[in-house]
């Protein structure tokens, strides 16, 4: 599991988080705030095949955490829930599993 793959279908290469509080900025807050609500957004049903419910509580949580360890947790959630439902968990067969696979 990749988060950033998710993200980055959203923000594109922006920085959405820091492990550094001296890089950290509103626009990374905005940009995690946006994430979120691509992601539950009525939308993305059809992306991911499932709707994403996020209460508030966690959208809260998402948005201020700016080492960015809780957004990337639900994105991995979600990408977990999806490959779940493939075969194989999208995984091709002709895949070297020593070299492993990003699922998407």
């Amino acid at each position: 599991i990749y988060p950033a793959l998710i993200a980055r279908s959203i923000i594109g290469k922006q920085s959405y988080k820091s492990d550094s509080k001296q890089k950290q900025t509103s626009e990374m807050k905005f940009l995690r705030q946006e994430i979120i609500n691509q992601v539950r957004s009525p939308l993305s049903s059809s992306k991911y095949g499932f709707v994403v419910e996020v209460n508030q509580q966690l959208d809260g949580e998402c948005v201020g955490d700016a080492s960015g360890d809780t957004i990337d947790a639900v994105l991995a959630a979600i990408q977990a829930a999806q490959a779940s439902r493939q075969v194989n968990y999208g995984i091709p067969e002709t895949c070297d599993r020593l070299e492993g696979w990003i699922c998407a």
